[in-house]
């Protein structure tokens, strides 16, 4: 998806009606929107729920969503989102008194801003390992695993039967490739 096509993609979840374009956005945007929730110690099922509730919200929202060209249209959605988490634990503190310890009311945006920025760059890096591992043989990839997982370049090259250069050289062609695809999502998502 580029640029035009999430502009199109916004401006096709517009309408209501159109539910193909309702089921990319919810696909391109309910894990973001859930990893949210849960960084912001909402329960795995409760954060299903809200989740849910959030796209609701957004479903309703769109019609009026006006993107400017220098707008950010995760900006938007990390409002919506923070408020409805803000609301959720207001209306459930009334109900049970135990989650008064897991959420503070007096959170600041810039708070929630920092957990969205923080669960985006993760949701972006897992998604752009996604777009990018059809692009490298298995060995590749499971090299680049391996020194993730905190292996040195002597135990990758030891483990999967190459060179210590061959280990720097396919870290470096998926790091390049990884961060390509990140800026690119950067970039569609907005």
């Amino acid at each position: 998806m580029n640029e035009n096509t999430r502009l199109t993609l916004l401006e096709k979840v517009r309408n209501q009606h159109d539910e193909k374009s309702w089921g990319d956005f919810v696909d391109t945007y309910r894990p973001f929107i859930y990893s949210v929730c849960r960084k912001m110690n909402v329960a795995h099922y409760e954060a299903e729920e809200l989740t849910q509730d959030i796209l609701l919200k957004l479903w309703g929202k769109l019609p009026e969503f006006q993107y400017e060209k220098n707008g950010r249209f995760r900006a938007w959605l990390c409002t919506v989102t923070g408020n409805q988490v803000k609301n959720f634990f207001r209306s459930h503190q009334r109900r049970n008194e135990r989650d008064k310890k897991y959420f503070d009311e007096s959170i600041t945006d810039p708070e929630i801003e920092s957990i969205t920025e923080e669960s985006w760059k993760k949701y972006a890096v897992l998604r752009a390992l996604e777009n990018i591992r059809p692009l490298f043989s298995e060995k590749v990839f499971d090299i680049f695993n391996l020194l993730q997982q905190g292996k040195t370049r002597p135990q990758v090259a030891e483990l999967m039967d190459v060179s210590p250069n061959q280990v720097s050289v396919y870290k470096e062609r998926v790091l390049r490739r990884l961060t390509s695809e990140i800026r690119r999502l950067d970039q569609e998502w907005g």
